[in-house]
């Protein structure tokens, strides 16, 4: 049998290098009954890479592998942070195509005009437009619905602007996934009490969560995509091997890629 490399953890740290090792494993386990052997070529990068290797996902005796085993509507407004990933790209393409006016706040010009390219009505650079301000002067009546994926500051922006009825899906916490700083939790009432007084609702999401309807709309997803009506960007940058994931990632938290970020094998 061939051997095969893998990721390790051996520290709990949201520092990908300091955590991890690669190891070489002799013999490529056979596969059980109604199992497959897949072979890998590329390897995907997600913020949330750190919180397996944080043990954000629950913690076991190291060292241990690493890895893991809403309903549309139209002409809303709908903000979304980030939009230029591997997420929000897709999420601010179905937003249009379902005929929705979009915002999205990004960290510079060139994800201006990429998002732009994809037909995001307000693209905001949040390190040159003040984006709670921007929200209140050009849209006095809220935000209908926002994805959000970054927290901190992104999130009490989206907060302060959500519209009467307004919905928040919370899909991730990227500002608080790097480093030693926590959430805050002094700003749990105020944001209990704007959620009461506009009648919104706050939501998270966790695919793990949605086995059922995952075949039916990943089939949808590959059809807009074969037609044409929805673009799969992946970030220019080349990285090859397990050895340049630490790279890959600090590419991605120092907010320098555009579009998904992956590995050749």
């Amino acid at each position: 049998m061939p051997s095969y490399r893998r990721i390790q953890v051996d520290t709990y740290s949201t520092d990908f290098r300091k955590a991890t090792e690669i190891v070489e494993e002799p013999e490529l386990p056979s596969p059980a009954p109604r199992n497959v052997v897949v072979k890998n070529h590329y390897l995907g990068i997600n913020a949330t890479d750190v919180n397996i290797t944080n043990g954000g996902y629950g913690r076991t005796t190291l060292p241990v592998k690493c890895g893991l085993e809403a309903g549309e509507q139209q002409r809303q407004t709908l903000a979304t942070n980030p939009p230029a990933g591997a997420t929000g790209q897709f999420v601010v393409q179905l937003a249009k195509l379902a005929g929705n006016h979009v915002i999205g706040a990004c960290s510079s010009d060139e994800k201006v005009e990429y998002l732009k390219s994809l037909g995001v009505d307000r693209p905001i650079n949040y390190k040159k437009e003040d984006l709670n301000a921007v929200l209140k002067a050009e849209y006095p009546n809220g935000i209908d619905l926002a994805f959000e994926g970054v927290g901190g500051e992104l999130f009490k922006s989206v907060l302060d602007n959500i519209a009467v009825f307004g919905r928040i899906i919370v899909f991730g916490n990227v500002s608080h996934y790097h480093g030693d700083s926590g959430p805050e939790p002094q700003y749990g009432y105020v944001q209990n009490r704007k959620m009461q007084l506009q009648s919104a609702s706050l939501r998270g999401f966790q695919r793990c969560h949605y086995p059922k309807d995952e075949p039916v709309h990943l089939q949808r997803l590959q059809k807009l995509v074969q037609e044409g009506k929805l673009k799969a960007t992946l970030d220019p940058t080349e990285y090859h091997g397990f050895e340049s994931i630490p790279d890959a990632l600090d590419r991605l938290y120092a907010q320098k890629n555009i579009g998904k970020l992956i590995i050749r094998l």
